[in-house]
């Protein structure tokens, strides 16, 4: 570290005594940074900077150079003799000139680790975090970004078709004392600044990458954290082969979808059972911790995440099953009855336990998620745990069992609450998402992660920008946030249409069909040339609009019947994509997402409709209709509103699904499910002996509770019906096409012999589900 020079001290004394001689005079002049494309000012480093002190010295240069013309140079203190007497200097960081700087504003800003405060002293600039703390640089690092913001410079898309940089050949400065810092500590990134930088050095996965506008937004965490499911990354197949003992009453979840050898290992793996109460389990999981935390000093919320089905009724032993009935029914799960969180938190405890002792200061981070949702009934939450809310299944963030959920944490000692939202690859929410935040905020959680679907900038710009300016500042009004983007990407004259697009296409009032596309059309007219910068950006929230709608238009047409019209609009919305993909590469829309809430659908569509039609147009070849036998027609699942003498109880079961799963098609309640695990889903029955087929009911669209990912349910689009005697060998026997429509759907006069039925559904959107089945027919004669 060099010393500073008595000199340079006798300088810096100098410049600081007319900084405070200077600085509260009510007629100061503005401060001159750069006049007529010429520099008037310095960037003055700390003599010994941190890496992220030089990286905010650098980005203040480089973006005050382009604003400017001219070069803004950096000087740390130890050369500041070079510099002349009284000439403007930005200060960076803690220099002399920021010694003693506090933090101004209430108290939650000026003790935040993460503030920073931007002050004119005289001819000094100073920006710098809060010294108090221990992450000063992240706050001056924050505090040179702000001050770039407030002269124009932004970020706009996740390219550099959005970066937004004014022109200022002579930039002033007035009197201005500003002190901000973020509202939530973990804000939509895991990592930290420094190590999001380092991984755009030499030597990280990301070289050579312009890591500036990835950090604009000041979307970081104060401590890095993981945000994954990890217990196959523990409990490995090695594991499970080496200690067979550990796993005697194990088996998959019991509820819900079940493991799959195809997907992801956080997911599951085939095998998923486990004993959470096992102290061979618990004492692996320890070491697998204290080891990650070893190796990885900057660490400070290491997951311990389950994997992503249900948790609970995976094991058998009397200490799993007293700690999973202390769990009542969970909220907004239907496809289990209990919630599974005091048997978690009672697991986590125990590793967090075993961890404190080297680990005083570190935390381990867990999903309050699906059936483990709830607040556990018994067991407090250990203080290095933090509990992040993952309400996947609720209909929206904002239900008010939301709030009761998050208190009842809080009583049972969750000091540290963070939230797991979920916006994908919606459209724009703006005013929903301010609501989000402010929620958020009361509610008391500390930090906010925000998934979006990855490779679809074109739908979710609006919402990243927004999310970026509302994990600083919860309250902020969106409305003028949302002219600030419209304005800086638009200008003046063709943001104010952009700004009626983009609340059209959030609240989608009535006539929004017709009116959206009178606003895209005149807001390209008044853009021009298309390959502007102008165009493009026009261009690109109109494909993006067309690509959306289109999956609406297909669902309409689906509902009439229409297959010729379908076609075209799959085919004009495969167009919209590959224009996207073309104009707009590796970030508008690099991927297929075939995703909840329909928004790409279009590639499946490409494949199941020249296969629907080819259904439409084919004939069954299975066996032909039988000769009724004698006796009255009975329902075969016990489940039709009809009288006891009408109906037979065959015992059927559903050998794909978990036994309280398959129960739900025939407990006669069409407002709970079951959902299917891809846009292609078998379902077999077996009826345990042979009967007389004489036809088949499904009901599918009706279960409700649906998904805030969702904003409707989607059902099959055709449904095959394939008969069988031994399971192995099914022929169809009917097909039910094509609807879009809920309820019940009915299938022809079937007259066949069977034991079990094949249900074979297709959909266009990625999830469907299957919500009652019927099944008529009559017992054959001994």
């Amino acid at each position: 570290m060099r010393n500073l020079s008595v000199w340079a001290l006798i300088w810096i004394w100098m410049l600081l005594t007319a900084a405070l001689t200077t600085g509260h005079s009510a007629e100061a002049a503005p401060l001159i940074l750069a006049e007529e494309g010429s520099a008037n000012a310095f960037i003055l480093a700390p003599a010994s900077p941190s890496t992220l002190e030089t990286f905010a010295a650098e980005q203040m240069a480089r973006y005050l150079t382009s604003i400017c013309g001219c070069t803004f140079e950096i000087v740390e203190e130890a050369d500041a003799l070079k510099t002349s007497y009284g000439q403007p200097v930005i200060s960076i960081g803690r220099t002399a000139l920021a010694k003693g700087l506090t933090m101004r504003g209430p108290a939650w800003k000026r003790n935040n680790r993460e503030a920073f405060r931007i002050v004119r002293r005289g001819n000094a600039l100073i920006i710098c975090g809060n010294q108090k703390g221990d992450l000063c640089d992240n706050g001056t690092l924050w505090g040179v970004y702000a001050f770039l913001a407030m002269q124009g410079v932004g970020s706009y898309l996740p390219d550099p078709l959005g970066r937004i940089i004014p022109s200022k050949p002579t930039l002033t400065i007035d009197e201005i004392d500003f002190t901000d810092a973020p509202a939530f500590e973990m804000r939509g990134g895991d990592n930290t600044p420094a190590n999001y930088l380092k991984r755009f050095r030499p030597g990280g996965d990301h070289e050579g990458e312009d890591t500036s506008w990835l950090m604009f937004g000041r979307g970081a965490a104060a401590g890095r954290v993981e945000l994954y499911h990890v217990y196959q990354y523990v409990v490995t197949p090695e594991v499970r082969k080496e200690h067979p003992e550990w796993f005697e009453h194990t088996h998959n979840p019991r509820y819900g979808p079940q493991p799959s050898p195809g997907i992801d290992i956080g997911y599951g793996l085939p095998e998923a059972g486990i004993c959470l109460t096992r102290p061979e389990i618990r004492n692996l999981f320890i070491e697998y911790f204290r080891k990650r935390f070893r190796e990885n000093p900057d660490l400070y919320a290491a997951t311990i995440c389950p994997d992503d089905y249900h948790l609970g009724d995976r094991c058998e032993c009397p200490e799993c099953q007293r700690l999973m009935a202390m769990g009542g029914p969970p909220t907004f799960i239907d496809d289990c009855p209990r919630s599974s969180s005091d048997l978690h938190i009672d697991f986590v405890n125990a590793v967090a336990k075993g961890l404190e002792k080297e680990f005083p200061d570190r935390k381990l981070i867990t999903y309050a998620y699906l059936d483990y949702m709830d607040p556990p009934t018994q067991t407090r939450v250990h203080p290095n745990v933090i509990i992040m809310i993952a309400p996947l299944r609720s209909p929206d963030e904002l239900h008010p069992a939301l709030d009761e959920i998050v208190r009842g944490w809080q009583r049972m000692g969750a000091k540290n609450l963070y939230w797991y939202g979920y916006v994908l690859t919606r459209p724009p929410i703006p005013h929903l998402m301010g609501e989000w935040f402010r929620n958020y905020k009361r509610l008391g959680i500390a930090g906010v992660y925000l998934e979006f679907t990855p490779g679809v900038g074109a739908f979710s710009a609006l919402n990243r920008w927004l999310s970026s300016k509302l994990m600083w500042d919860p309250g902020a009004d969106v409305g003028k946030l949302i002219d600030e983007f419209c304005m800086q990407l638009f200008g003046p004259e063709i943001g104010p249409l952009m700004r009626r697009f983009f609340v059209a296409w959030d609240v989608n009032p009535p006539f929004a069909q017709e009116d959206i596309p009178r606003l895209l059309s005149a807001a390209e007219t008044m853009a021009g040339d298309p390959e502007s910068v102008l165009g493009r950006r026009v261009r690109l929230f109109k494909l993006a609009y067309e690509l959306w709608q289109s999956s609406y238009d297909l669902d309409e047409a689906l509902k009439l019947n229409d297959i010729r019209k379908a076609h075209e609009i799959v085919k004009a919305g495969l167009e919209v994509a590959e224009s996207l993909r073309r104009e707009y590469p590796g970030w508008a829309l690099n991927q297929n997402v075939a995703m909840l809430n329909r928004t790409g659908w279009c590639e499946y569509s490409a494949s199941v409709l020249p296969a629907l039609e080819a259904l439409i147009n084919s004939e069954i070849a299975g066996p032909g209709p039988e000769t009724p036998a004698p006796g009255p027609v009975l329902c075969l699942t016990n489940n039709a509103d009809v009288p006891n003498a009408d109906r037979i109880d065959t015992g059927v079961t559903v050998p794909s699904l978990s036994g309280e799963e398959g129960n739900k098609l025939f407990d006669g309640k069409t407002e709970a499910g079951v959902g299917s695990g891809g846009p292609r889903w078998t379902i077999d029955l077996d009826l345990q002996k042979e009967y007389q087929i004489e036809s088949v009911e499904v009901c599918t669209g009706m279960t409700t509770g649906e998904s805030c990912l969702v904003r409707f349910q989607s059902v099959p689009i055709y449904i095959e019906i394939q008969v069988s005697n031994d399971g192995k060998d099914f022929k169809p026997v009917d097909r039910i096409l094509p609807r879009t429509l809920r309820g019940f759907v009915h299938s022809g006069n079937l007259l066949v012999t069977a034991r079990y039925v094949r249900l074979v559904t297709a959909s266009l959107n990625y999830l469907h589900e299957v919500d009652e089945v019927r099944l008529w027919g009559r017992p054959k004669p001994e």
